[in-house]
C-alpha cells in the first residue's frame, strides 16, 4: 500500500512536475501536503466522503448541563481535543444522540436548534432520569454540547458524530495511507490531489482524468452511503439533514 509520499509523488508525476520514480523536493512535498490538507478539509464538509461516523461515549456530570469540546476545552467535565493523543474529536456534525439509562438502555434525545433549545423551560432544571433534549453549537475551535434537563446523577451520552478526515503534516511522509483510510479512498485522493495541484504546475487536466476522478468519488460516496444507511435507526433531529442528504446544514444559530 502507498505511503503519503508515494501518493504525493504519483500526483506530482501526473502533473508533469516529476518523472515517475523521482523523489520530490522538500518544498514540493510541503506544497502538496498543504494542498492535500485543503482538499481533505473540503471533503470533511461532505457527508458521503467521510471515512466513518463513529459512536462516541461522553460522560455527563451530575448538575452540569453544558460541556465544552475542542482544543483548550480543559479538564473534565469538558472534553479536551488537543495534545498528542487526544481522547475526543470535535465533530463537524452530530447525527444522533442517546442518553444511557441504567447500564444499557438508550433514550434517543431530540436534537434542537439554538432558538428551540433557548426557549426550553427545562434548561435550568435537574432531572433524575437525565436529559431529553440536546443542542450542539458548532463553534470553532471550541464548541459546546448542551443537554436539558440537567442530569441529576452522573451518566453517559452516546453520540454518532461526523469526524473530520485525517490530514497529514511534515514528518508524516512515510505513514501508510491504509493506516488512516480504507482502500477505496486511495484512488480519489490521488486523482483529487492531481486536479488540485494542476494550476500550480500549469497542467491542463484532461477529460479522462476528470472522468476517472468523478467515477472514483461516486463509488466512494456509494460505499459510505451503504455503510451509513440505517446504521443509527430513526432520526430525532429536528433540524438539519437526515441520512439521505449530502452536505451538512448547520442547524439555525
Amino acid at each position: 500500500m502507498p505511503s503519503v509520499l508515494d501518493l504525493i509523488s504519483d500526483s506530482l508525476s501526473d502533473v508533469g512536475a516529476l518523472t515517475p520514480g523521482q523523489t520530490p523536493s522538500g518544498q514540493r512535498v510541503a506544497h502538496a501536503m498543504r494542498t492535500q490538507t485543503d482538499m481533505l478539509q473540503s471533503w470533511s464538509a461532505s457527508r458521503l466522503r467521510l471515512n466513518f461516523v463513529p459512536e462516541v461515549s461522553y460522560p455527563l456530570t451530575a448538575g452540569v448541563g453544558s460541556y465544552q469540546i475542542g482544543p483548550g476545552a480543559g479538564a473534565a467535565p469538558n472534553f479536551e481535543t488537543g495534545g498528542a493523543n487526544p481522547t475526543y474529536t470535535r465533530p463537524v456534525y452530530v447525527q444522533a444522540v442517546w442518553y444511557i439509562v441504567g447500564t444499557a438502555r438508550r433514550w434517543p434525545l431530540n436534537i434542537l436548534t439554538r432558538p428551540q433549545f433557548g426557549s426550553l423551560t427545562t434548561r435550568t432544571l435537574q432531572d433524575p432520569d437525565g436529559p431529553t433534549d440536546y443542542f450542539y453549537d458548532y463553534n470553532v475551535p471550541i464548541a459546546t454540547i448542551n443537554v436539558a434537563p440537567i442530569p441529576q446523577f452522573n451518566g453517559f451520552l452516546k453520540q454518532a458524530q461526523w469526524n473530520p478526515l485525517t490530514t497529514f503534516a511534515p514528518g508524516d511522509e512515510q505513514q501508510l495511507i491504509e493506516n488512516y483510510f480504507p482502500t477505496e479512498y486511495i484512488l480519489p485522493m490521488r486523482l483529487g490531489l492531481t486536479i488540485a495541484l494542476a494550476p500550480a504546475y500549469r497542467f491542463s487536466v484532461t477529460p479522462e482524468v476528470t472522468a476517472q476522478y468523478q467515477d472514483a468519488i461516486q463509488k466512494l460516496e456509494q460505499i459510505n452511503n451503504d455503510k451509513l444507511s440505517g446504521a443509527f435507526g430513526s432520526s430525532r433531529t429536528l433540524a438539519g439533514p437526515t441520512k439521505g442528504d449530502g452536505t451538512p446544514v448547520v442547524p439555525g444559530q
